[in-house]
């Protein structure tokens, strides 16, 4: 909670007034970059604790939630935190160059690419998310791929988490094609036996760029890539494994479907995602969950599409 992070912040910032980048570079460093990560945590924190009041406001109407005084506030006071948390570890770099320590130089870089792609998001800044998509493939760079696959799977992932948002902000799809192939190499470097659960998000990961391409032109066939994807990442994200996570990638495979079979009328897909509709709301409803509704909600739409074209 926001306390705690507070308090957390607190003491790394007593911790610098012992550790001085003069005199103790290396511990200097390795605590703005443990500062830089409980701050990102509280900006995250900070501007989510707007998310009933947003609620609230579309409940009664409201079109624009983040004109509203509390949202402005809280993303002002989240930028303003990550702002500090750039300009710290920008000086953290400075102490501790990638010649003297590469992998602790590439912790800090991790840092300030999350720094500023949280910012961007919050600020909706192209210019701040490019900023991260550089220095997340900079870091990549510290790693070799055949003897550290894991670190460079994660930065991989990271990067293409970064590419799509980039995408998103320019309003153009060319960085999604390096997403994809980003992924799908990480896949292949963190295999499903080895870690199931990172596997299965990188699977989401990819499903969810393969969607997104077709916003800027992919063929339809991307969004039957990215729904095989979400079934791959459900088969570790049961529903007696993980219900909410299951769930997520069923509401990722209906949006997706109807996103391209409404316009095109395509009665196949169509199909699909009511079935799949109708099997996330069986499912919630044998586990007492609310949203169950949902997805009862898109069945007579669906319906009545499927009628109107002889299903």
């Amino acid at each position: 909670d926001i306390p705690t992070l507070e308090k957390s912040v607190a003491a790394f910032d007593a911790a610098l007034t012992v550790f001085k980048a003069d005199s103790d570079p290396v511990r200097w460093a390795t605590t703005q970059s443990n500062r830089a990560s409980a701050q990102l945590g509280l900006a995250d924190a900070i501007y989510a604790s707007t998310e009933d009041v947003q609620v609230r406001a579309v409940q009664s109407g409201a079109t624009d939630v983040e004109t509203l005084p509390e949202v402005i506030e809280a993303r002002a006071r989240a930028v303003e935190i990550l702002t500090g948390s750039v300009a710290a570890l920008e000086e953290a770099l400075k102490v501790r160059p990638r010649a003297d320590s590469p992998l602790d130089w590439a912790m800090i870089q991790h840092s300030r690419a999350a720094a500023l792609s949280d910012r961007g998001k919050l600020t909706s800044s192209a210019d701040d998310v490019k900023l991260a998509v550089d220095a997340f493939r900079d870091v990549m760079t510290a790693y070799d791929k055949d003897k550290m696959p894991v670190q460079w799977a994660t930065s991989s992932s990271n990067l293409a988490t970064t590419l799509r948002q980039y995408a998103g902000l320019i309003k153009d799809g060319a960085p999604l094609t390096e997403a994809a192939a980003l992924l799908q190499e990480s896949i292949v470097l963190i295999p499903r036996a080895q870690s199931p659960l990172d596997w299965a998000e990188l699977e989401t990961k990819l499903g969810n760029v393969w969607s997104d391409a077709v916003d800027y032109g992919a063929p339809m066939e991307s969004t039957d890539k990215a729904v095989a994807a979400y079934r791959a990442a459900m088969e570790v994200q049961t529903p007696e494994q993980d219900l909410a996570g299951w769930e997520r990638l069923q509401l990722y495979i209906v949006s997706a479907l109807i996103k391209v079979a409404t316009p095109a009328q395509d009665l196949p897909r169509l199909k699909d995602a009511r079935a799949t509709a109708a099997d996330a709301a069986r499912v919630l409803k044998a586990h007492g969950n609310p949203d169950a509704a949902l997805f009862d909600q898109w069945l007579p739409t669906l319906d009545q599409f499927i009628d109107a074209l002889g299903g």
